[in-house]
This record gives structure tokens, sequence and C-alpha cells, in this order.
């Protein structure tokens, strides 16, 4: 039990990693607050990995952006997902 304890804290460790990744690279450029990503994309550069992100975007008001990255993955054989959230100021 001890290693699937060790492989799950891993597994979502890379999740993390990989969602931060895809929220620092959005949060560098200028969104317009209607990027939506239906269908989940895979992280380039990771090939055998089974993570997928998705990203939304929502104006709650003129002034801020919510931006949501979710990633999906699979944990002995069940879908998992890890939802990174922040507000950003608009435009900038």
């Amino acid at each position: 039990s001890g290693k699937v304890a060790a492989k799950a804290a891993w597994e979502d460790t890379v999740a993390v990693n990989a969602a931060q990744a895809v929220m620092e690279e959005l949060l560098a450029c200028r969104l317009s607050g209607s990027e939506h990503l239906d269908q989940p994309k895979g992280f380039p550069g990771a090939p055998g990995y089974t993570y997928t992100y998705a990203v939304e975007t929502y104006q709650p008001d003129e002034r801020l952006l919510r931006v949501r990255v979710t990633v999906y993955y699979q944990h002995q054989g069940h879908q998992r997902q890890l939802d990174l959230v922040t507000l950003k100021r608009k435009g900038r």
C-alpha cells in the first residue's frame, strides 16, 4: 500500500505542476475573457503521460477575470481531476 500511496502522491504532484505551468503561461499573455477549451488538450512534450487539461475563463465584472485550469489524469483506472483557479485583472 506504500507504493500505491507514493505513486498517487507523485501523480498528484505532476498534475499540480502541469496546472501551474499552464496557468503561468495564460497569466503571461493578455486574456480576452472568452477563452474556453471544451475538449481537454494534451501536454506538449510529455509522451506517455495521460495528463490532459482544459481552460475556462469567466468575467465576473468588467475589471476581473477568473481563470480555471483543470488537469485530468488516471489513477488506478479512475479518472481524477485537479482544478487550479485564480483571478486576474482584465487586460494585464
